[in-house]
């Protein structure tokens, strides 16, 4: 069995996680009507359709090898089709503006020099001055690093940013569009950085999406955490041990054109 951990199975993980959401979709169907939540007899008739679809387009072996009984695929549809409900109706008053100095991104690059079998720590400060000297010359950090067929990257960030190196993100911070910083130390590690955008505005929009998604998501806790505290979930051990996701595959229909 394959282990994620030491003695911590994926499958013991796969269990644990199916537990978890199973328990979220019955908690909250308990309290659908604390928010006026129901299902349409449209809803429940896609439901219906899917979970038949299902058993028809799949042999009785691969439906009864993942508990594919048209009752249980019915069930199952409806529980996620109630959770995303609840969810929406427990996050409907949850504010998605933000503004763009609250999510501002910008777009660095970088490119590092440390010590090899055949460099020392020295030389690779060296090598980084120099580099540095010339992408000032040339103006762009990543085009150099094309040309020398170096390993440079690039990064959107902003002050909060723990992904990479804090010394790398506080001088780039400082940075005008298209300055370079003096050469950046980091754990060993000497670094070229240039600021390639004040605000970088695709990444900004996908920070905003990030800050309301954190915004729903901390207003759903605050809300699910007391229900789920004040819940007695009693878990069949035997049954669970019985289940083994053993040689489970999914092979996906492949369409012909």
């Amino acid at each position: 069995k394959t282990e994620i951990s030491d003695g911590y199975t994926f499958e013991e993980n796969e269990k644990e996680s199916t537990i978890s959401a199973m328990t979220q979709m019955y908690i909250l169907e308990d309290h659908m009507s604390e928010y006026d939540v129901t299902l349409t007899e449209e809803e429940l008739a896609k439901i219906e359709k899917a979970a038949t679809d299902f058993v028809a387009e799949n042999t009785e072996e691969a439906s009864k090898l993942v508990s594919g009984d048209v009752e249980i695929i019915k069930e199952v549809l409806k529980m996620c089709k109630i959770s995303v409900k609840m969810f929406d109706a427990i996050v409907a008053d949850v504010s998605t503006e933000v503004s763009d100095e609250e999510a501002a991104q910008k777009r660095l690059a970088y490119l590092g020099f440390t010590e090899t079998d055949n460099v020392t720590l020295e030389m690779a400060k060296e090598e980084a001055e120099l580099f540095l000297k010339d992408a000032k010359e040339k103006g762009d950090l990543l085009k150099l690093a094309e040309e020398q067929q170096a390993p440079a990257h690039e990064y959107t960030f902003d002050s909060k940013t723990t992904d990479i190196s804090k010394e790398i993100v506080e001088a780039a911070d400082k940075l005008k569009e298209g300055e370079f910083a003096e050469i950046v130390e980091s754990n060993g590690i000497y670094y070229v950085v240039q600021l390639i955008s004040e605000f970088d505005k695709e990444a900004t929009e996908a920070k905003k999406a990030e800050i309301v998604s954190t915004r729903q998501n901390d207003e759903f806790q605050k809300v699910y955490e007391p229900w789920q505290k004040a819940t007695t979930i009693v878990i069949d051990d035997k049954v669970v041990a019985d289940i083994s996701l053993h040689g489970l595959k999914v092979t996906p229909k492949k369409e012909e054109k």
